[in-house]
C-alpha cells in the first residue's frame, strides 16, 4: 500500500532535508497501482486529523510505501513553494 501525508510547516524545508518537521495534517492510504495504470484528476477529501494552530505554512507531500517489515518508508517528497494562512 501506499501513503501521502500532508505535513504543514513554518519554515521551507531544503531540497535535501532528511527529516522535516511540521504538523502532520492527515495521512492518505491507497491500495498498490497495477503496471502501466495511473491516477488522472482525482480529488481525495479528507479532515485534518491534528489541531494546527493559525499560522502561515508551507505545504509538503510526502510519498510513503509499506515495506515487507511493515512500516512506511518515504519515496518522494513534494514541497510546495507557497506559503498559506490558516
Amino acid at each position: 500500500p501506499l501513503r501521502f501525508t500532508i505535513l504543514l510547516v513554518e519554515d521551507q524545508p531544503s531540497e535535501d532535508s532528511k527529516v522535516i518537521s511540521g504538523y502532520k495534517v492527515t495521512d492518505i492510504d491507497l491500495e498498490p497501482l497495477k503496471p502501466n495504470v495511473e491516477i488522472k484528476n482525482t480529488i481525495i477529501e479528507t479532515n485534518f486529523e491534528n489541531r494546527v494552530p493559525p499560522g502561515t505554512y508551507y505545504p509538503v507531500l510526502i510519498l510513503s510505501e509499506l515495506d515487507k517489515d511493515g512500516t512506511y518508508k518515504s519515496k518522494s517528497t513534494l514541497r510546495f513553494k507557497n506559503k498559506y494562512t490558516l
